[in-house]
């Protein structure tokens, strides 16, 4: 009797519910059954009992198959994660490599923009400096000349008021001829005046143009300078963003390794609760 009493039990345990579903089995409180004291009785508790013992195991065999699926639902959205993050990664990477291209051809840019520079600078520094010393030269010779002409202007009037107070035809060839002679002086000293002018204003023109060009070495400098300097923000941009999409990628791997995790432990647990219930029967057998 004792013994078909332990078998309605273990019917009970599991007459009163196994669920699977989602992963999880759950057992509903142990009722305990009159003990049968007929043949029949005790029959129909060993069937029962079979029976609880047969949809036990086919209760572990739905948890066994339902964590698998969980195990590769899990490692399916971590490899997404993975392959997601790991493009993010290569793209950003791309970035990066592009920009660093960019910076190093800069660089180099601005190296050869600098020799350039300074190979023009020197020139033109050197050009300037000598232009300047013959635009100030040319000015010197130009007062000269101005100077002599200013003389040779006097020479001409004085000759002239001696022609006029000659009285003698001896005194007035002696001034005629003093007069050509300032007048030749004053036409050859206006001439050299006129060339050296001439030469100053050449001088400036040139010391303009050689400042200028002095101007447009350093500009080209400058230039290569200010595009480094952007591209080299552009390689701190593209730098940030690796480190942002690596951290990124990092985080939907942990998150999707956490779900998997709570969703395998979760199932494992169903698995456990059937296993379980299944070692209940078997010892109330």
């Amino acid at each position: 009797m004792r013994k078909t009493s332990q078998i309605l039990t273990a019917v009970a345990i599991v007459a009163a519910a196994t669920t699977v579903g989602a992963g999880a089995a759950q057992a509903a409180p142990v009722t305990h059954i009159k003990a049968a004291h007929t043949v029949p009785a005790r029959v129909t508790a060993a069937k029962a009992a079979e029976a609880a013992r047969h949809a036990a195991e086919k209760a572990i065999s739905a948890a066994e198959a339902n964590a698998g699926h969980v195990r590769a639902a899990g490692n399916k959205q971590i490899a997404a994660a993975r392959a997601a993050g790991a493009k993010l990664v290569g793209a950003a990477h791309q970035k990066v490599e592009a920009a660093q291209s960019l910076v190093t051809a800069d660089t180099a840019a601005v190296a050869a923009a600098q020799t350039a520079a300074k190979t023009a600078l020197d020139a033109a520094s050197a050009t300037v400096a000598a232009d300047q010393a013959a635009v100030t030269g040319a000015q010197a010779a130009v007062t000269n000349d101005q100077t002599a002409v200013d003389a040779d202007n006097a020479a001409v009037s004085t000759a002239k008021d001696q022609l006029a107070a000659a009285t003698t035809p001896e005194d007035q060839a002696a001034a005629q001829t003093a007069l050509d002679a300032a007048n030749a002086k004053l036409t050859a000293d206006q001439a050299v005046l006129n060339t050296d002018q001439a030469a100053l204003t050449a001088a400036q023109g040139t010391l303009t143009a050689d400042s200028a060009a002095q101007v447009q070495a350093q500009a080209a400098l400058d230039a290569a300078n200010v595009k480094l300097t952007t591209d080299q923000a552009a390689l701190t941009a593209a730098q940030g963003d690796l480190a942002t999409a690596i951290s990124s990628a990092k985080a939907s791997i942990a998150a999707a390794q956490a779900a998997a995790g709570k969703a395998d432990a979760t199932a494992r647990a169903a698995v456990t609760a059937a296993r379980a219930n299944l070692a209940l029967l078997k010892h109330h057998r």
